[in-house]
């Protein structure tokens, strides 16, 4: 199980050999993707779609809040199952056994 991140300065999220690169005033911090459950962005950081790719395929969650503190929202990765079918089976299954 992975730990959790906190970025609280300004600066960039990109993936970079198969880690998250957070690059601050020129300098870059890495944080392997192995041990990382989720991130909270506490402050303004940018990111593109290939990072947010490659958390989703590791099932990273993101959580930005904004300048103020304020929370914004938060990045979840897809479900393995889509349609939906399994959560509606697992709601029959429990309704029934009440």
């Amino acid at each position: 199980m992975g730990s959790t991140r906190y970025i609280m300065s300004i600066g960039e999220l990109s993936r970079k050999d198969n880690s998250i690169c957070f690059r601050k005033n020129g300098k870059n911090v890495y944080i392997p993707i192995e041990n990382t459950k989720e991130l909270f962005c506490l402050n303004e950081v940018s990111l593109n779609s290939k990072l947010l790719d490659f958390l989703s395929q590791n099932h990273v969650i993101v959580h930005f809040f904004n300048y103020y503190g304020m929370y914004s929202g938060t990045f979840y990765p897809k479900d393995q199952y889509l349609s939906g079918r399994l959560l509606v089976a697992q709601v029959n299954k429990y309704q029934t056994d009440r």
